[in-house]
């Protein structure tokens, strides 16, 4: 085994590291497609817009001629939960071909409001499941933060990469592939020499062993299925 140095470039890389499971894992959890066009949900929410912005007049929607209308392929609109942290903000898209017919005074910046009472089944349904995807992003976040945070204090105590892994076999998932190849190498035996070793237990490092490996096997499964 190759005695490989702790340089502020290796404890970089292993941040870079987690860095990239963090955002892939992220990206997995946070997919939100537009409402598609012809579905019963995007449906619903065209209708719930009309509505909104046609409540001061409803007869005149069919009355008034079509010349004297805007036609609007996107709307801005916000759905206003009970719960203001689950509220959503989007832009309704719809077809060239069948335009939403609005009022003469109708602002496309305007955001039309939809609040919770009016909204159907299906739209409280997908609003609840943005927010669950909102939620377990934000909880994976957390969690690849605080590994970062763990590995790069634990870092901090070696002086090699050797010592490091000897201590913590399970960091290993997190080292770039470059640094374990010259691990791996054949050298010949050096002198035991650890200057920057700090076996003080005052400055012990914790670090969630069971977090660190259950984050790095998740990734590497779910990567492996793309």
């Amino acid at each position: 085994m190759s005695y490989v140095r702790k340089t502020m470039t290796l404890v970089e890389e292993i941040g870079y590291s987690v860095d990239t499971m963090k955002r892939e894992e992220t990206n997995k959890l946070y997919q939100f497609d537009d409402i598609d066009i012809g579905t019963p949900l995007h449906r619903d929410v065209r209708n719930a817009i009309e509505t909104d912005i046609w409540k001061q007049a409803p007869e005149l929607k069919d009355k008034m001629p079509d010349d004297w209308c805007r036609h609007e392929d996107s709307v801005k609109v916000r759905f206003i939960s009970s719960d203001e942290a689950k509220s959503v903000d989007m832009d309704f898209e719809v077809s060239n071909e069948d335009k939403v017919k609005c009022p003469p005074k109708f602002d496309r910046w305007d955001r039309v409001k939809i609040p919770e009472q009016d909204m159907t089944p299906l739209m409280k349904k997908w609003i609840e499941d943005r927010h669950i995807q909102s939620f377990k992003r934000q909880e994976t976040q957390d969690m690849f933060d605080g590994i970062k945070k763990q590995l790069i204090a634990f870092m901090g105590k070696h002086a090699s990469l050797n010592t490091a892994i000897k201590e913590l076999p399970e960091l290993e998932m997190y080292v770039p592939q470059p640094y374990l190849d010259r691990l791996a190498e054949e050298t010949v035996k050096h002198k035991k020499v650890s200057p920057l070793e700090n076996d003080d237990d005052d400055d012990e490092v914790k670090v969630d062993v069971e977090a660190i490996t259950r984050a790095a096997i998740a990734h590497r499964i779910t990567s492996s299925t793309k």
